[in-house]
């Protein structure tokens, strides 16, 4: 249907239903289209919501397992310095822990020999 009015039907009964209609249509598809971009701009915010939720989430995760990880290396520290403290303040345990340290290190020698002899060979 054509809307546009000519000079004629400015003042007849005519025109002004065409008038009217071509109102109604236009109003409707200017209504339909801010409608359908408000619903948009809701579904995009959206998105962006649940993307930065899902990201979050990662990066908590991510950081509750370096803090664990960190923790468990600082109780692993702590234990480490206590069986220190407690070698160095019984001087048996001290000696003790001094021959063994010194056992290990031979053999590690007579292990390094044996494997420096295997690859000249």
């Amino acid at each position: 249907m054509n809307t546009a009015l000519s000079y004629k039907d400015d003042y007849t009964v005519k025109g002004l239903v065409k008038l009217q209609k071509a109102n109604r249509k236009y109003k409707q598809r200017s209504l339909a289209k801010s409608e359908k971009s408000k619903q948009n701009e809701f579904h995009k915010k959206r998105n962006q919501r649940e993307q930065c939720q899902q990201i979050n989430q990662g990066q908590l995760k991510q950081n509750k397992q370096v803090a664990q990880d960190l923790i468990n290396q600082v109780q692993r520290y702590i234990y480490q310095l206590n069986e220190m403290d407690n070698i160095m303040s019984d001087p048996q345990q001290y000696d003790k822990q001094r021959e063994r340290l010194l056992n290990l290190n031979l053999k590690n020698k007579k292990i390094t020999k044996q494997i420096d002899q295997l690859v000249l060979v």
